[in-house]
C-alpha cells in the first residue's frame, strides 16, 4: 500500500504497528492522517484479511494481545469493537 499516507517519506512505519499503544495526542494525530488516507477501506480490509495483531489500521487501533486476567478480557472486547470498525470501513468506498 505504497499510497497510504503512514507510508509517507520520512515516516515511521513502526509506529503505526507497534505493541504499546501510543499516547492519546498521538492517536489523535494518526487518526487524522488515515482520515485523509487515499487506501483507507483497503487498509482495514487488509488488517482484517490478514488479523492483524496491534497497530493503528484505517483509524482503528488494534490493541496488543499480550496481557492475562482481567486485562486479557478487556483487550479481548477492545479488539472485537476494533474488528466491527474495521469491517465497517472496509465496506465503505473513499
Amino acid at each position: 500500500m505504497l499510497a497510504a499516507a503512514c507510508a509517507s517519506p520520512g515516516g515511521n512505519p513502526r509506529s503505526w504497528t507497534s505493541d504499546i499503544k501510543p499516547p492519546a495526542a498521538q492517536l489523535e494525530l494518526m487518526a487524522r492522517v488515515c482520515g485523509r488516507c487515499p487506501v483507507l477501506s483497503e487498509c482495514a480490509a487488509h488488517a482484517l484479511d490478514t488479523g492483524a495483531e496491534s497497530g493503528m489500521y484505517a483509524g482503528v487501533w488494534v490493541p496488543a494481545r499480550r496481557y492475562g486476567g482481567d486485562a486479557q478480557r478487556l483487550a479481548r472486547t477492545d479488539r472485537e469493537q476494533a474488528r466491527r470498525q474495521l469491517s465497517a470501513k472496509a465496506r465503505s468506498s473513499p
